[in-house]
């Protein structure tokens, strides 16, 4: 493994860990799947669950959290990456979630990839989180690579709405 912390940008001192960085979360958008039971998935196009804005609500302490509940959540993180050729990255959910029965899923950051870190997250049941909480650790590890990652994806900022 590579440590990810010369490649990832906005980490304070507690998001860097032994073996990995943490991620903080930026914005959560609910997939709306009560709307839309058929989605496209095809090498010429895409066609999306319809995605709704999460607004966080500020407590009485001045926290401002994500209330939220059951379902599934496309989230952003505070953090963008560059990965160098001869490598990959990925994200794994932290312990704190897991231990509560959340998951995350994502796909490989290839080499090549600049851009926002992000994935999904699937959440049991209610939960409160906190707008800046570590969602997820950035882990990196040396790869053949057969060509750079020159793909839509790269340098978009946010979440998208239409056909990516």
């Amino acid at each position: 493994m590579i440590h990810s912390k010369d490649y990832v940008t906005n980490l304070d001192e507690k998001c860097i860990q032994p073996n990995a960085v943490d991620l903080r979360l930026d914005s959560l958008r609910r997939l709306d799947h009560r709307n839309c039971n058929i989605i496209s998935l095809t090498e010429t196009g895409k066609e999306f669950f319809p995605r709704e804005e999460v607004a966080p609500v500020v407590r009485s302490d001045g926290e401002e959290v994500y209330q939220i509940g059951r379902g599934i959540y496309e989230f952003t993180t505070r953090h963008e990456v560059e990965i160098p050729e001869g490598t990959a990255g990925w994200m794994l959910i932290r312990s704190t979630l897991a231990r509560n029965g959340f998951l995350l899923g994502n796909g490989l950051y290839d080499a090549g990839y600049k851009g926002v870190i992000g994935g999904v997250l699937h959440v049991p049941g209610w939960a409160n989180i906190t707008t800046n909480f570590r969602v997820a650790q950035f882990i990196m590890a040396s790869a053949e690579t057969g060509e750079l990652y020159d793909g839509h994806y790269n340098r978009t900022r946010g979440l998208s709405t239409k056909n990516d």
